[in-house]
C-alpha cells in the first residue's frame, strides 16, 4: 500500500488562488480577452447581463438540489479563433497550473493564421473568473464539420476538504455548427451592481481601455464590448487629441543603442496664462531669437538642441548611448542583461489651455481636462495588452517632488507607454498576479532603460525652462535699460526713488499752479478794467468777452487736469510706506536668503567632505603601513621615515581644514603651500595607490623618463585631492571597459608639456553631450550610486582657486570621443 501513495490538493486552494492572483473584475476578463488573442481569433466580444436570469433545469447535473437558487447576471466572452480539442480542455482549462502555451514560447513556435507569439503561459488566468461569477460554461469548437464539447463547473464546489480531483464536472459533446472558437459563460456574477450605472459604465470603459492599448491599434484582431446591450466604444486615443501634448518624448531600443528624442512647442515656456513677455518675445517672433539665445548655451551641446523640422514643434533634442557604455553607468543593479527590443512614448499635456489651442476637440475644455487626467500615467503593453505595474512605478511623483525636476514631467499630465512583446521580450516574465514582472537581470535592464528616458525628459526640461528664465530675465533688463546684474533691491531703492521724486513734481506742479491761478485773476482784473471803460468801443468790448470766455474755459480744463495729476501724485506718495515696506522686506529676505545659502553651503561642504575624506584616509594608512615595514629594518629609519611621518601630519592637517568647512570653531589650520617637483610628487601618489590598480589591472603611468618637469608651490593636500579625484574616474571607467572588453589594455597616463600636465587612461573617454557640462557640479555619467557629479567640479575649483585651470582637450580616441584632460599650472609654476 506505501507504493500508493501520491501528493493531492484541497479544491479550496483554488479557490484561493483565484481571489490573490487577480486584482480585479476588469484584469478577469482581460485574461480571458487575452485567451482569445492566443487562440489566433481575429474578433473577440464582451457581453455583460446584469438582468440575465439562468434556467436551473440546465445545471441540475451540477446542482445541488437543497441548494439550488437563481443564477443572476451573466458574462460571455465569445471569439472565432481555433477553439480547444478534449485534450485543450483537459490539459488547459481542467489542469491548474499547465500551459501549453509556455511550450509553444520556448520553441519559437507562432499561431498559424496570424503568427501570434502566446501572451499566457502560466496556466492560471483561468482562475479569474471566479473573480466574474461562480458557474462556469465552456463552449468549444475546433473545428467547422466535427463536434465540440461543453464543459461546465462551479467554483463554490472547491469546498475544504475535498480533493481537486473530485469537483464534480459536467462533460457533453456538441454538434458542429461550420465554424470554429470559443465561447465562455460565466453565470451567477459575484457583484451584479459592479457593472450598472453611468458611472460604473464610464468607469468599466476607462479600466478597459487602459488595459488595452489606447496608443495603438491590433492589425488583425477586433474587440467588442456591451453591458446590458448598451455598446461601450473603447478608447482609442486620436491623433488629434496627441497633438495637444506640449512636450513629446520617444525611446527606441533595439539591444544594442538606446536612443533617446525629445520634442517641445513654443507654449512649453508659456508659465500658466500667457502673459505680455512670452507674447512679444515669443510668440512675436515664434521664438527666432529664444532658439538664437538657447543655440549659445552648453545645454545645446548636451542635448543635441536642434530646430524642428515639423510645423507642429518648435524645437527637438536627443540623445543615444550605446549597451556598452550603459553598462558602466547602471551600477545600481547588482546583475543587468538586455531585456530585448521596445519602443515607448511619453506625452505631456498643460491643463490651462485655451479653446484656441485645441480647437479639433469638440468635448470642452472641462472634458479635455477630465480626459488627460482619465488617462493620466504610463503604462506597459505587452502586445498590446496591459501588464499592471505598482501605483507610480515609472516615478514621475518621485522625481517631480524634488527640488531638481520642478519643471520635469508631472504625473497628473503625463500619458505614455512602452510596448513590448511576447516574441522580442519573452524574458520580461509577470508575476502570477499580473502585477509587475519578476525580478531578473532583464527586468533590471529594461527598468534601467526606461529610467534613462526618464532622466533625460526632467533634466532637459527643468534645463529649457530655467535658461527660458535665464532669457527673460536679460531682455528684461534690456527694456528696462538695466544690466543683467540690476537686482530685486535695486528695483525696491528705484521704487523708493521714483516716490520721492513724485513728491518733489507734486510740490512744483503746486508753486506753478498757484503762479498760474495769480496770473489768470491778474489778466481777468485787467479785462474787467477794459470792460467797465466807458471810452472802450462795443465792438472792443465783444472781442474781450469772447477772450475772457475762451481763457475760462482754458482755466477751468487746466484746474481739472491739475487735479488729475495731483491724485496720481498723491497716490504714488501714499505708497512711500509700501515702498519702505518692500525694501525692508527684501532686507529680511537677504538675511533668510544668507542663512539658507548657508545651510546649503554646509550641506555642500558636508557632500564635499564625505567625498574626499576617504582618500585622505586611505593615503594616512599606506603611509603608516610602510612606516611599519621599514621599522622592521632599522638602517632606514632616518630621512625616509621622517618624511611619511611629515605626510601623515600634513594629511591630518587636511582632514582638519576639511572639518572646518563644516565647523567655523575648527577653522584654525593654514593653507602651507610647499615646493612641488610634479614627477617626484606623483611617483609617490602612484605608489601608495599602486597595489590597489593593479588588483583591476590598470597600469600606472611610467614617471621615471620624465623629459620635461613642473615644479611649483601648491598646498600638497589640494594636489592629492586633484589626482585622486582624476584617479579614481580613471579608475571606475577602465575597471568598467576592462570588464565588457577582456582583452584591452588598461592604463593611466600622464605627459609633461610646460607649463601643461596631460592626464589621460585608456578607457572609453568622455561622451559627446557630458562634454560641455564636465566639470559642472552634480553632472555625472556614472551609475546611480556610484558618483554625485562632484569628482571633476572639485578638481577644477581646486585649480582655479591657484589660477590654474583644466579642460578637456579636443583630441579623439578611436572611439571617437574626447579623452585628454590638460591642466594649466602656469599660474603657479616656479620662476
Amino acid at each position: 500500500m506505501l507504493d500508493k501513495l501520491h501528493l493531492d490538493i484541497d479544491a479550496q486552494v483554488v479557490r484561493q488562488l483565484g481571489e490573490q492572483l487577480i486584482t480585479d473584475s476588469e484584469q478577469a476578463l482581460l485574461e480571458l480577452v487575452k485567451n482569445s488573442y492566443d487562440a489566433d481569433a481575429e474578433w473577440c466580444s464582451v457581453e455583460i447581463d446584469t438582468k440575465h436570469i439562468e434556467d436551473l433545469n440546465d445545471q441540475n447535473s451540477v446542482e445541488n438540489k437543497e441548494n439550488q437558487k437563481s443564477l443572476v447576471g451573466k458574462v460571455t466572452v465569445k471569439d472565432n479563433g481555433c477553439g480547444m480539442t478534449l485534450e485543450d480542455i483537459k490539459h488547459g482549462w481542467l489542469t491548474i497550473s499547465l500551459s501549453p502555451k509556455l511550450a509553444m514560447k520556448k520553441k519559437g513556435i507562432t499561431t498559424k493564421k496570424f503568427n501570434r507569439t502566446p501572451l499566457g503561459d502560466k496556466g492560471l488566468g483561468r482562475l479569474g473568473t471566479m473573480k466574474l461569477g461562480n458557474q462556469l460554461k465552456i463552449i468549444t469548437y475546433h473545428s467547422p464539420k466535427a463536434n465540440g464539447y461543453e464543459v461546465s463547473f462551479r467554483w463554490s464546489d472547491c469546498q475544504s476538504g475535498l480533493p481537486l480531483s473530485h469537483v464534480p464536472i459536467k462533460t457533453k459533446e456538441i454538434p458542429p455548427t461550420g465554424e470554429t472558437g470559443t465561447c465562455i459563460e460565466v453565470f451567477d456574477l459575484a457583484d451584479p451592481t459592479y457593472w450598472t450605472g453611468k458611472r460604473r459604465a464610464d468607469s468599466v470603459r476607462i479600466h478597459m481601455s487602459t488595459l488595452i492599448s489606447p496608443f495603438k491599434s491590433f492589425e488583425s484582431f477586433d474587440i467588442s464590448l456591451t453591458v446590458n446591450k448598451s455598446s461601450i466604444e473603447l478608447i482609442q486615443i486620436p491623433d488629434k487629441f496627441i497633438k495637444t501634448s506640449s512636450i513629446h518624448f520617444e525611446i527606441i531600443w533595439n539591444d544594442e543603442l538606446l536612443e533617446l528624442k525629445g520634442e517641445a512647442k513654443l507654449n512649453l515656456f508659456k508659465a500658466g496664462k500667457v502673459d505680455g513677455f512670452f507674447q512679444h518675445y515669443l510668440l512675436a517672433d515664434e521664438g527666432a531669437a529664444f532658439f538664437d539665445y538657447l543655440q549659445n548655451q552648453r545645454l545645446a551641446t548636451k542635448i543635441q538642441l536642434r530646430k524642428s523640422k515639423s510645423n507642429q514643434w518648435y524645437i527637438e533634442f536627443s540623445d543615444s548611448i550605446s549597451w556598452e557604455d550603459l553598462l558602466g553607468i547602471a551600477g545600481e543593479y547588482q546583475s543587468i542583461s538586455k531585456p530585448g527590443v521596445f519602443v515607448g512614448e511619453l506625452f505631456g499635456f498643460e491643463l490651462d489651455l485655451s479653446k484656441a489651442e485645441i480647437p479639433d476637440i469638440d468635448i470642452g475644455i472641462s472634458g479635455y481636462r477630465r480626459l488627460v487626467k482619465e488617462l493620466s500615467g504610463v503604462f506597459v503593453f505587452r502586445d498590446n495588452f496591459r501588464i499592471r505595474m505598482g501605483r507610480d512605478w515609472f516615478n514621475l511623483g518621485q522625481d517631480w517632488t524634488s527640488g531638481r525636476s520642478w519643471y520635469g514631467l508631472k504625473p497628473t499630465t503625463t500619458v505614455g507607454y512602452f510596448s513590448i512583446s511576447a516574441k522580442d521580450n519573452p524574458n520580461l516574465v509577470e508575476k502570477s498576479d499580473r502585477e509587475g514582472f519578476i525580478d531578473s537581470p532583464e527586468w533590471n535592464g529594461f527598468d534601467y532603460l526606461t529610467g534613462r528616458l526618464r532622466k533625460f525628459a526632467n533634466e532637459s526640461l527643468n534645463d529649457l525652462r530655467r535658461t527660458y528664465n535665464k532669457f527673460k530675465k536679460i531682455e528684461l533688463n534690456k527694456a528696462s535699460g538695466h544690466t543683467e546684474s540690476f537686482s530685486a533691491e535695486q528695483g525696491a531703492e528705484e521704487l523708493s526713488m521714483l516716490v520721492k521724486s513724485a513728491e518733489d513734481i507734486r510740490d512744483k506742479i503746486n508753486r506753478e499752479s498757484k503762479q498760474s491761478v495769480g496770473s489768470y485773476q491778474k489778466v481777468q482784473k485787467e479785462i474787467k478794467q477794459v470792460l467797465d471803460d466807458k471810452k472802450t468801443e462795443l465792438k472792443i468790448k465783444e472781442q474781450f468777452l469772447k477772450v475772457q470766455k475762451n481763457i475760462d474755459g482754458f482755466m477751468d480744463q487746466f484746474k481739472s487736469n491739475i487735479q488729475k495729476v495731483e491724485t496720481i501724485l498723491n497716490q504714488i506718495t501714499e505708497k512711500e510706506r509700501a515702498a519702505d515696506l518692500i525694501a525692508e522686506r527684501f532686507e529680511q529676505f537677504n538675511e533668510q536668503m544668507s542663512e539658507v545659502y548657508e545651510t546649503v553651503g554646509i550641506g555642500l561642504s558636508a557632500q564635499g567632505l564625505v567625498h574626499e575624506v576617504y582618500p585622505f584616509i586611505e593615503e594616512i594608512t599606506a603611509r603608516i603601513q610602510r612606516v611599519r615595514n621599514r621599522l622592521k629594518d632599522f638602517s632606514h629609519i632616518n630621512v625616509s621615515v621622517s618624511g611619511d611621518l611629515e605626510n601623515i601630519r600634513l594629511q591630518a592637517e587636511a582632514i582638519g581644514r576639511k572639518m572646518g568647512y563644516i565647523d567655523p570653531m575648527l577653522r584654525t589650520y593654514r593653507e602651507t603651500k610647499r615646493k612641488i617637483t610634479l614627477s617626484w610628487f606623483l611617483k609617490d601618489f602612484f605608489e601608495l595607490r599602486h597595489d590597489r590598480l593593479k588588483r583591476f589591472g590598470i597600469k600606472c603611468p611610467d614617471l621615471f623618463n620624465v623629459k620635461s618637469e613642473l615644479v611649483f608651490n601648491f598646498n600638497r593636500g589640494r594636489l592629492t585631492q586633484i589626482f585622486d579625484n582624476l584617479t579614481r574616474n580613471s579608475e571606475y571607467w577602465l575597471r568598467d571597459f576592462g570588464a565588457k572588453n577582456p582583452n584591452a589594455t588598461l592604463e593611466i597616463n600622464i605627459e609633461f608639456a610646460s607649463p601643461y600636465l596631460i592626464f589621460w587612461d585608456t578607457g572609453p573617454g568622455v561622451r559627446t553631450p557630458m562634454e560641455e557640462v564636465l566639470f559642472d557640479i552634480f553632472t555625472t555619467d556614472k551609475a546611480k550610486g556610484e558618483g554625485h557629479g562632484l569628482g571633476l567640479f572639485i578638481v577644477s575649483q581646486l585649480l582655479e582657486g591657484e589660477g590654474c585651470s583644466i579642460r578637456l582637450d579636443e583630441e579623439r580616441n578611436d572611439r571617437g570621443q574626447r579623452y585628454k584632460f590638460f591642466i594649466d599650472f602656469s599660474g603657479v609654476l616656479d620662476d
